[in-house]
């Protein structure tokens, strides 16, 4: 009798953890965030400009793109919202718009796909900057 209520323990915890392997396998994958296909309830209203950086970085080059997004800031109110990401606790957003390079400059379009991309901080890149900000304003005034 005792051996009877043994096997039968045995197979119940048995078909237990069978159950519960079988549904873990079952359950969807979660999907990875998209930024150029938004859901409707995340398409926002106005553009977006992100700035990723790191505030202890304060090189010519970075001070200069700094204060173009301070000014667009400041120019563009309740056009554009700016975003200043926090590089070390954001690491999300940093994986969903894939920056590899700081600073990092996104202007994203109210439905949620990028438009501009600058990386670094390479006068080149700060011109280029300063122009494609110049063009939103032109676009949003």
């Amino acid at each position: 009798m005792k051996r009877v209520i043994l096997v039968l323990i045995i197979v119940a915890v048995a078909a237990v953890v069978t159950v519960k392997l079988t549904s873990k396998r079952q359950q969807p994958q979660p999907q990875p965030a998209s930024v150029t296909t938004p859901s409707p309830a995340s398409i926002q209203s106005k553009p977006i400009l992100y700035l990723f950086h790191d505030p202890s970085d304060q090189d010519a080059g970075c001070r200069r793109i700094y204060a173009y997004v301070d000014r667009a800031e400041s120019e563009l109110a309740g056009k554009v919202e700016v975003r200043r990401p926090d590089v070390e606790r954001e690491k999300k957003t940093l994986e969903q718009f894939q920056v590899r390079v700081l600073p990092t400059l996104l202007l994203v379009s109210p439905t949620g796909a990028v438009e501009e991309r600058f990386e670094g901080e390479e006068s080149q890149t700060a011109a280029r900057i300063e122009q494609a900000i110049e063009r939103l304003k032109g676009t949003l005034q």
